[in-house]
């Protein structure tokens, strides 16, 4: 007689494979050839002229708990102290907030010794 709860007593075990693949990855779609840092979500394009150079900034929308760390206006005020010829043919600027993913990736890697 079948009984299916003896079906597999590995399952969920380490001789099973659970737990051998901890490793934290960010999932890449492999029919987009973009990078995690090129896919934004939603976003709003501005478009400044600071010092007569045209400028695109586009402004990912964040998370309820998280802001950007400058705002459009501070990046603008920083740009004008900024002589042309140093940025050159700079256009975009892009403020993009990390995934959860993302941030932990970030954060293991720059306190890794």
């Amino acid at each position: 007689m079948y009984n299916a709860t003896r079906r597999n007593r590995n399952i969920g075990t380490p001789k099973q494979g659970h737990g051998q693949n901890n490793k934290l990855t960010i999932p890449e779609i492999c029919a987009i050839s973009k990078t995690f840092f090129e896919r934004l979500g939603n976003y709003e394009k501005l478009e400044r002229t600071i010092n007569g150079h045209d400028f695109i900034l586009v402004i990912e929308q964040t998370r309820e708990s998280s802001k950007h760390a400058c705002s459009t206006n501070d990046i603008e005020k920083i740009i004008e102290q900024i002589a042309s010829s140093d940025y050159g043919n700079l256009k975009l600027i892009i403020l993009r907030q990390p995934k959860r993913k993302e941030e932990i990736r970030i954060h293991r890697d720059r306190f890794r010794p």
